[in-house]
């Protein structure tokens, strides 16, 4: 996970400049490789463990973060050959956390979020998907960050500070839990 945290900001880097040299390809390939594993691990513990809130919120946090790297690829790269992988990878994730909004209501924003960006790049014929996006990697973390929590700051932006699970959210975890 470390690795893929690490390597996010090449990814949206590329995405803006489309100009990468090899250490950042490397990187790049690293977060994209992480970012499935992480999907691939997680939907597959949700679908054959026992589920709880508590494992439904640590999932739903690293899934959501994951399924942002094949949100961004897409959206950016439509007419990569990785394409159709990265939508499969996000198809994954958004089942997941459609089963998962049973025990965390935030799984459900979070399901908004990721499939109202994807659109017409989750059709399964890719004749169907739009072009590249127009929109800058940064414009497009802001609206998914404003769908889940308000507004994101410049600084938080341009530093790509790990989006933490704001307060709301716990106390939504914490009310699940009946704690006072």
């Amino acid at each position: 996970m470390r690795r893929f945290m690490r390597h996010r900001h090449e990814v949206l880097e590329s995405a803006s400049t489309g100009n990468v040299d090899l250490a950042e390809e490397t990187a790049i390939q690293q977060c994209l490789d992480t970012a499935r594993e992480t999907i691939e691990l997680i939907t597959s513990f949700w679908r054959d463990e026992r589920k709880n809130v508590l494992s439904c919120w640590y999932a739903l946090y690293f899934l959501f973060q994951a399924v942002l790297i094949p949100v961004i690829s897409l959206r950016n790269d439509s007419r990569s050959t990785s394409g159709p992988i990265w939508r499969d990878q996000i198809l994954l994730a958004l089942e997941s956390m459609s089963d998962m909004s049973r025990l965390n209501p935030a799984a459900a924003r979070c399901y908004t979020a990721v499939s109202g960006l994807c659109g017409a790049y989750l059709a399964m014929d890719v004749n169907q998907w739009e072009s590249p996006t127009n929109e800058s990697p940064q414009t497009q973390m802001n609206t998914l960050y404003s769908y889940m929590f308000g507004p994101i700051s410049d600084n938080q932006l341009f530093n790509m500070q790990d989006l933490q699970m704001q307060e709301p959210n716990f106390m939504d975890f914490m009310s699940q839990l009946g704690a006072p």
